[in-house]
Order: structure tokens, then C-alpha cells, then sequence
């Protein structure tokens, strides 16, 4: 896991975990951010960026799922027993984790081993930590489309310093500052969820 030392990763602690979930997040060298209830999420701005989410229920990820700047960060599960969202009907189940880029399912108490089995493939996708650009640098663009019906941007949602998706809203942010018409951004990925894709 030293590849991905320090990486920020979110707990929603609703029950106030006794398992210690939280000492194996750091056992594996990464930052933990313990938050009890979803609310204190929700403002953006008190908000630092988040690499994985862990969440203790199904309702948590799904209102997770529903603010705009924690929308598409993966999402593990910590369950006191493993069970289906829809024990009834597997493919439904498979179905909505993935819809809700839940990726994996841990069982608490979870050793060191598991979580990291867990966090791995999410952290293997972005190795570097996200870096903010300063706001004073101005960069000069060749635009080679004069049609203002071809004139896209196409987006690496992956890319190594900042993901794509923090780089589109860094965009759009100049965008409505400056009073300026918003481009139609691409987004592309070499492995992706479907809903990534979904994303206005």
C-alpha cells in the first residue's frame, strides 16, 4: 500500500464504529476522515478531496450518491454480516452496487489484509495525489475548429495529477466566473463505471 501513502479516505461512521475500522484505514498508511452523519458533507467547500469512500449501510451510499462533489467516488461497504442489497434477486443487487459504484463489501471486524484488498483497485487508478493548479497561471490554447458544433473538449477521467472530473468542474468554475458559454466536455476512460459517463 505505499504507493498510495496519505491517501484520503472517507468513513461515514453512522453507529460509531467499535470494530476498528478506522485503525486499519491507518495500519495501511492512508488518512482517515471519520464523519458520523452524512450532513456534515454536504458543503463542498468544508469538504477535502476524497480518494475511496467507506459507508456502513446501503442508505448512506445512496445519499451519498446525491451530492454533486462525492457523486463519483468510489464506495466501499462495511457490514457487521455480508448480505445482498435485494437478497431475492442477485442481478438486481449486482446491478445497483455498480450503478452506485459500490465496488467491494467488506465484513467487520475487518483485518488489514481485507480492507486493503478492498481499497487497492480503487487507488491503483489514480497513483498520484490530486494537485491543485495555481489560480495566477495563464495558459494560451490553439482551438483548431471553427465550427462551433465540433468545438468539444475531450476529458481523461483518469489522468494522474487531477481527474477529469476535478478538472471539469475547475472549467466550469472559470466558465461562470467569466460569464463565458460552457463547451461540451467528452469524458473518456480505459475502464470506467457506467455511471461516470452519466455526469452533465
Amino acid at each position: 500500500m505505499s504507493p498510495f501513502a496519505k491517501r484520503a479516505i472517507l468513513f461515514v461512521d453512522t453507529p460509531y464504529d467499535k470494530t476498528g475500522v478506522v485503525d486499519r484505514i491507518r495500519e495501511l498508511g492512508l488518512t482517515p476522515h471519520v464523519k458520523h452523519t452524512v450532513s456534515e458533507l454536504v458543503n463542498k467547500d468544508n469538504c477535502p478531496h476524497f480518494n475511496t469512500i467507506v459507508v456502513d449501510s446501503l442508505s448512506t451510499a445512496k445519499t451519498i450518491r446525491e451530492i454533486e462533489h462525492l457523486r463519483y467516488i468510489p464506495i466501499i461497504r462495511s457490514s457487521t454480516s455480508y448480505f445482498p442489497p435485494f437478497p431475492h434477486d442477485r442481478h438486481q443487487s449486482v446491478k445497483w452496487c455498480l450503478d452506485n459504484s459500490i465496488s467491494a463489501q467488506v465484513t467487520t471486524p475487518v483485518s488489514a489484509q481485507d480492507l486493503a484488498s478492498a481499497l487497492v483497485s480503487e487507488l491503483e487508478s489514480n497513483t498520484v495525489s490530486p494537485v491543485a493548479a495555481a489560480n495566477d497561471v495563464t495558459f494560451d490554447i490553439l482551438l483548431a475548429e471553427d465550427n462551433l458544433v465540433n468545438q468539444k473538449l475531450v476529458m481523461d477521467v483518469s489522468m494522474p495529477f487531477m481527474g477529469g472530473m476535478e478538472a471539469t468542474e475547475l472549467i466550469r468554475e472559470h466558465d461562470m466566473k467569466h460569464g463565458l458559454t460552457p463547451i461540451p466536455i467528452i469524458a473518456l476512460a480505459a475502464h470506467a463505471r457506467n455511471n461516470v459517463f452519466k455526469r452533465e
